[in-house]
């Protein structure tokens, strides 16, 4: 980190894997393997250095609940019906604790995440990040802040080579990221 700069250490990190997965006909993108591993072993191996781990899913992953619960992952099952309503009703019950919330689906550096939780808008309530000018799923949601306002800031990170995997070109793409980088990445 540069001087001044304050590492906003997330309570909680959440993993959103629960969807339908339509765009690459898998509803079970977390169980991708991209250099031997999962997706979803990537983000759980390296989030649980920072604090612990939830993994938000839904039964439309029910081969993705399976494998959590083999792996002794803690669960949240959503509804299933859409990121953002799913990952409201997580925030709610995870209120008053700050929380990192990553896409199983994006494939990003660490020092992508890294940028995000020092990034200088640390006294915002939400930090979203950005890639070549769209959001990406991954963001920081502080605990509220005492003056009751709630700030909203991005963070862009286009400087990382990244992939958010939709498409089977997305999956294409995460994987050259590999075979490029073969560590750092998760």
């Amino acid at each position: 980190m540069r001087g001044g700069e304050v590492k906003r250490v997330p309570d909680v990190c959440v993993i959103m894997a629960g969807g339908r997965g339509t765009r690459l006909s898998n509803p079970d993108k977390a169980l991708i393997r991209i250099g031997g591993r999962t997706l979803l072993e990537w983000k759980v191996s390296h989030l649980r250095r920072l604090a612990p781990v939830v993994v938000c899913c839904s039964l439309h992953a029910a081969r993705t609940v399976a494998y959590c619960i083999r792996k002794g992952y803690r669960v949240y099952l959503a509804p299933g019906r859409g990121y953002p309503e799913d990952l409201s009703l997580l925030l709610r019950r995870l209120k008053g604790l700050s929380v990192l919330v990553v896409g199983v689906d994006l494939y990003i550096p660490t020092a992508a995440l890294d940028l995000l939780i020092s990034s200088e808008d640390g006294g915002e309530c939400i930090t979203e990040a950005t890639y070549r000018g769209q959001n990406v799923p991954l963001a920081l949601f502080c605990r509220e802040r005492s003056d009751g306002e709630e700030g909203y800031s991005e963070v862009p990170l286009d400087t990382f080579d990244m992939a958010n995997i939709n498409t089977p070109h997305d999956l294409e793409e995460a994987r050259r990221l590999w075979s490029r980088h073969r560590s750092g990445y998760m």
